[in-house]
């Protein structure tokens, strides 16, 4: 599939603002400039069968998977049925570490043919659209050298001017940010395209980091010329993740000494997903399989109806909830935990998750009992000694008196505390 059939876009996730290039609005069948702007209007021409698929996309976003690919059918305004491979990645996440702005491409899956499509010869990135989140575009020849490279919109990311003549596996300091280069390089020998390669330049302070995607060229006798594609500085988005994941360790840490755990309850499936320390709570090891009924099954009754009825009601009417209930752990330990959740609001559509948290409160209901336990010792003894016996509060006001105390000065506990 030529380069010239790709359409780009940019996805802001909390205010679900989409923009297309003009190349996009084509593809999906938009007159330029007739598309508002909205995720939800796209949405509603998805083909009903497909819609989950992009639920699922927007699941794996909210989980922080940095790149994802999907194939799906759209209903143009004409009424045309059409398949759809949209390719995306976060480029950029707020304090929170949650994501604020997606950006990717679209393209048109034609039926299977037996040679592939002989693309143009060249891409001219003077015709590149305005609006294209990608950096500079490359060219590279059979040997998977670079012969282009298009000029950068922004800074320069550290390596391309010194890249023509060379591989990207011989650019300094190349590193794959997964696996090897193996996979890479067999992809190319492969004569397949590539979306959202992600790789390192350069060393230390001085390191860009690049996601790079690509297609085969072909000439009109189906012999392999090379390759051209477009690349992306992620050098922001990389670091930002490399700030993020030191305070996930923390918060992780954090986690394990509060005795918190996180869950996520997805709808109307029921499917769970469970943090590490959540797991850990409930006694079970860090990558054991814990359903929701599994897990709703430790606590004891009526805790465990009252919680079925709060995740309902958080569910249809929008509520968060907070509730404190009795369980025993897969170890046969008795636990009292505190259970919070609120619905989770829903790109695709209406809210499908319940987020929540779960903690360990037993050593706190312990000492509460314990201190209880002290407290009614304490006034069976005042109650049961021969003198009048009270206290008095710093403004001299009864705070407690005892049967004795009543008897002695003629008057009832109502009518002497507080007073």
């Amino acid at each position: 599939m030529p380069l010239a059939g790709l359409g780009y876009w940019i996805w802001t996730f909390p205010s679900g603002e989409l923009s297309l290039s003009a190349q996009a609005e084509a593809i999906f069948g938009y007159a330029h400039g007739s598309f508002d702007g909205l995720f939800a209007s796209l949405l509603r021409s998805i083909h009903p069968a497909d819609l989950e698929a992009l639920q699922d996309v927007e699941d794996l976003v909210r989980r922080g998977h940095r790149t994802f690919s999907v194939e799906f059918r759209f209903i143009t305004p004409e009424g045309q049925v059409k398949r759809f491979k949209g390719d995306g990645e976060i480029v950029s996440v707020d304090d929170g570490d949650q994501p604020l702005q997606l950006a990717g491409t679209v393209i048109e899956l034609g039926e299977r043919q037996e040679q592939p499509e002989p693309p143009p010869s060249r891409v001219d990135i003077s015709a590149a659209e305005p609006d294209a989140t990608y950096e500079y575009s490359w060219e590279q020849d059979a040997n998977y050298r670079f012969t282009r490279m298009g000029a950068s919109r922004q800074m320069p990311i550290s390596g391309v001017a010194n890249a023509l003549g060379r591989c990207r596996w011989e650019l300094p300091h190349a590193v794959p940010l997964q696996s090897s280069w193996r996979p890479h390089i067999e992809v190319l020998e492969g004569r397949q395209p590539f979306r959202g390669f992600e790789f390192r330049i350069g060393s230390a302070s001085d390191a860009s980091y690049v996601s790079s995607s690509g297609d085969p060229v072909f000439d009109s006798m189906g012999t392999f010329k090379g390759y051209r594609g477009t690349a992306l500085d992620i050098t922001r988005r990389v670091k930002a993740e490399l700030a993020a994941t030191r305070t996930r360790v923390l918060l992780e840490q954090a986690s394990h000494l509060g005795q918190l755990g996180a869950w996520w309850l997805r709808f109307p499936g029921m499917e769970v997903e469970w943090s590490r320390q959540a797991r850990l709570i409930l006694g079970y090891g860090k990558g054991a399989r814990l359903s929701w009924a599994e897990a709703v099954a430790h606590l004891e009754e009526p805790d465990r109806s009252k919680l079925m009825r709060a995740v309902a009601e958080c569910v249809e009417l929008h509520t968060a909830f907070s509730i404190e209930a009795r369980a025993i752990s897969v170890k046969g330990k008795e636990l009292w935990l505190r259970i919070i959740g609120e619905p989770e609001p829903a790109v695709t559509g209406p809210s499908r998750r319940v987020i929540g948290a779960i903690q360990d409160i037993s050593a706190r209901k312990e000492d509460a009992r314990r201190l209880q336990e002290v407290n009614d010792r304490l006034t069976t003894t005042l109650e049961s000694i021969t003198q009048g016996f009270y206290e008095l509060d710093r403004q001299w006001r009864f705070t407690y008196v005892n049967h004795e105390m009543e008897r002695v000065t003629r008057r009832s506990r109502s009518e002497l505390l507080g007073h």
